[in-house]
């Protein structure tokens, strides 16, 4: 899951990048990269953050090294991955709501930011290592679209 969330993240930068270089067409790449990212997390973030594979996803044995908060914590973290990423894309085609919908995602950011922080200070588990570097690689693309949108 790991190497189709890189792919997947490297498509989205890359189509965003050429999206700002005014590509002809480039559009329909970032809408579809971005589709597949935010359904990505939003659908498999509770296995990803937990470490299960594409394989393990229905196995019992997966689930060994976790608990229901950390599964709860994994779907509301894929959940607000998955509005701060199209948030960013709504806000950077300056669509209707697009503002709004940034700003709640990087309020979602902003507390599971600063939640797994405290948790990786003090347990130092695999699991807040994960959470913490998802999050601030996209909060930190979220928050420099959104300074940008409200410059212009």
């Amino acid at each position: 899951m790991k190497k189709l969330e890189i792919i997947i993240a490297a498509v989205v930068l890359l189509s965003a990048a050429l999206h700002l270089l005014n590509f002809p067409l480039i559009s329909v790449l970032l809408y579809i990269s971005v589709f597949l990212m935010s359904s990505f997390y939003y659908v498999l973030g509770f296995a990803l953050f937990n470490g299960v594979t594409f394989k393990g996803l229905f196995k019992k044995e997966s689930y060994k090294n976790t608990n229901a908060a950390k599964i709860i914590g994994a779907v509301i973290i894929g959940w607000a991955l998955s509005v701060l990423i199209i948030g960013s894309l709504i806000s950077m085609q300056k669509w209707p709501g697009g503002e709004l919908m940034l700003l709640i995602g990087l309020i979602l950011f902003a507390t599971t930011f600063i939640v797994s922080g405290i948790f990786f200070l003090l347990k130092k588990d695999a699991y807040y290592t994960r959470v913490f570097t998802r999050v601030s690689f996209w909060g930190i693309i979220g928050a420099l679209i959104y300074f940008i949108h409200f410059l212009n």
